[in-house]
């Protein structure tokens, strides 16, 4: 009766460990993904960044080249207005991290409260 009884516990207990070990292996898995999801977005965001800025500065080059070979003053004018308004938008969208690398994320995994999702 005894030995039946230890043979329960241990088998009781064995499963037990088992299920714990199982869950804390699936927790890990979903904060992987969760990770790997995170830095997926953040070199998407950082691509579009470039892509973007990479199209601001073609405009400023393309208007640069047309202000050269502008003939009239009113032409100079509307022209130069236009390149002054690129280089603020290019300039604002570096002051706001736009075309500049991120920062790598500090929070734990998991963390509701994070300032990085």
């Amino acid at each position: 009766m005894i030995m039946k009884r230890a043979a329960f516990f241990l088998v009781l207990v064995t499963v037990t460990i088992g299920s714990l070990g199982c869950r804390s292996s699936s927790k890990a898995e979903a904060e992987r993904q969760a990770l790997a999801e995170q830095a997926r977005l953040v070199a998407e965001e950082k691509k579009k960044a470039e892509a973007q800025a990479k199209e601001q500065q073609a405009k400023i080059d393309s208007l640069l080249s047309q202000l050269a070979s502008a003939k009239d003053e009113p032409t100079r004018l509307a022209l130069q207005k236009q390149l002054d308004a690129e280089k603020a938008k290019l300039a604002a969208g570096r002051k706001t991290g736009i075309g500049a690398p991120a920062k790598p994320c500090n929070c734990a995994a998991g963390d509701p409260l994070c300032s990085c999702l």
